[in-house]
This record gives structure tokens, sequence and C-alpha cells, in this order.
């Protein structure tokens, strides 16, 4: 999406003054759709109006929004997929880890963006999953291993049948358990978080994070799109998208559609993200 910038504005009312040929013709067109938006955010999982799944053929009825769409839960998308926004999109995960997703290992891929199942569990297998591996054992913990039920920091049963009853409850020091032990909460599980110019992915329930990507010069971390992306604008700059005020976004790697549409003002467009008066009108 291309968006006018404050050169672009001025440039648009030099070029009516000296030509007078449009009171809007100058300014350089962002988009040919109705509605900017917000150009780093996933867009509205579905369409169509529906009341139950048959009235979404090939997809599912979401009954919040009462849209069509292709998933609502990560087992409507497969082992290597999870379910966002109403899409099936690749699992974030800890770069080159192994973990258990639907009674089967998956390999995590070296950028933590895409996984691929490297071994089904049998049906009387557990899958087991212990400082970002996972294994498949006959038994549902390690025979007195520390382990976590829920947020209950506890030990595994001596025959291996799982936790032991009671345990440390985590939840009373707002931490959470991971590896049986009680650890403070630093980040969101599953969520992707940038520090300066680095991408991270909050793992171990939230209590660490696993590097995915540092940003080249020229590029910013966008935690939103979950990657590097080119820095296109100061953060929180105002501009033009043809005749609308927007606004750069936080990260600096798109503009947010944020003010007026000077068109719907008489007589004003955008310019360097302001309405302005337009100098001059077409010759009738």
């Amino acid at each position: 999406m291309k968006y006018a910038t404050v050169g672009a504005g001025l440039f648009a009312i030099l070029a009516c003054f000296s030509a007078c040929s449009g009171s809007h013709t100058g300014s350089s067109s962002a988009s040919s759709s109705p509605d900017a938006g917000v150009s780093t955010m996933l867009p509205d999982a579905g369409s169509n109006v529906c009341s139950a799944d048959s009235d979404c053929p090939g997809q599912l009825c979401d009954a919040l929004s009462g849209k069509c769409v292709a998933c609502k839960a990560a087992s409507d998308c497969g082992l290597d997929k999870e379910c966002t926004a109403g899409r099936c999109v690749d699992a974030t995960c800890v770069p080159n880890s192994t973990f258990c997703r639907g009674g089967s290992i998956s390999k995590c891929g070296p950028d933590g963006s895409t996984s691929t199942p490297s071994q089904h569990c049998t049906t009387d297998q557990f899958c087991l999953e212990k400082d970002n591996a996972a294994t498949c054992s006959a038994t549902a913990c390690t025979p007195g291993a520390t382990l976590c039920s829920g947020n209950l920091a506890t030990l595994c049963l001596p025959d291996g049948s799982g936790p032991a009853p009671g345990g440390n409850d985590c939840s009373a020091s707002k931490q959470a358990c991971y590896s049986g032990g009680c650890r403070d909460l630093i980040c969101t599980p599953g969520k992707k978080l940038c520090d300066n110019a680095a991408l991270y992915f909050c793992s171990d329930a939230g209590t660490s994070r696993a590097l995915l990507d540092s940003c080249n010069p020229g590029q910013a971390c966008d935690a939103i799109v979950g990657a590097c992306q080119p820095r296109v604008c100061e953060p929180g700059k105002l501009g033009c998208d043809s005749t609308r005020i927007v606004t750069c976004n936080d990260a600096g790697t798109g503009w947010n559609q944020s003010g007026t549409d000077c068109a719907k003002k008489s007589n004003t467009t955008c310019v360097a993200g302001a309405c302005a008066p337009i100098a001059c009108s077409a010759p009738t």
C-alpha cells in the first residue's frame, strides 16, 4: 500500500497553483480500497453472515462474530497449524525444539515460524515435554520428577501414573508453573514480542523468551505482524493516505487510519497529516 507523504501533499498544492487542473487529483492515492484500516493487523476472519455451520460451505460459523471462518480451534487446523483470527496459520514455537501436539511429537523450524510432525506416539504411550524436548513415554510422567498440574507445582507419582495430589499453587504468588516450579511471568505465553530490534517468542508458560529474529538496519521489529519489517515512517507522525489522515504505527512499519477523511469536509484535502483548504478548483 502506498501512502502520500508530506512532500507529496505539498507537491499537490503547488501543482494546483500552477495548473489549477483539479481539486483532488494532486494528492497521491495510497489504495483503491474504501478503508485504509490498520496495515499490520490481520483482516477480518470472514465476511459471510451466518447462524450455523450449514450457512458456510466448506467453513465453520463463528457464533460470536456471526461470520464464516476457516477454524474455531487448533483442532480444526491439523497438527502443524494453529487457529488465529479464524484462520489456520503456522504455529509459532521455540526454534529447533520438539513439543507435543495432538498426541504426536512435532519439530519446530529454525526460525520458529513453522513446525512439522516428527513422531506419532502409539495408543499406549503418552507424549511428555521437558526443557523444550518431547518424548513418547509408557508412563504419564517420569516417576518422582517435578511437574505441573495446571498451575500447581507438584511431583509425579512413584508409578508414573500422574501428578501427586496437592502441591504449591503458583497462582497464589501470581506466578506460573513450569517444569514443576513457580516462576515469575515476563510475557504472554505463545505470543511474539519485541525488545529493541529483536523479535522473541514467549515460551515456557510465559516465564522465558526465545529469540526468533534480529532486525537488520533499516528494519523495525513489529510484534503485531510478528516479523522484522522495513521502517517506512516515524512512529506517531501524521501523514496522508489520499484525502485521509493517517498515523505511523508504534513500530514505524506502516500507517493506521486515525483521522478524518478530508474529502468529507467542504473544500479541503489532506496535506501533511491535516485537512487544508483547496487552493483552486478545476476549470469549468
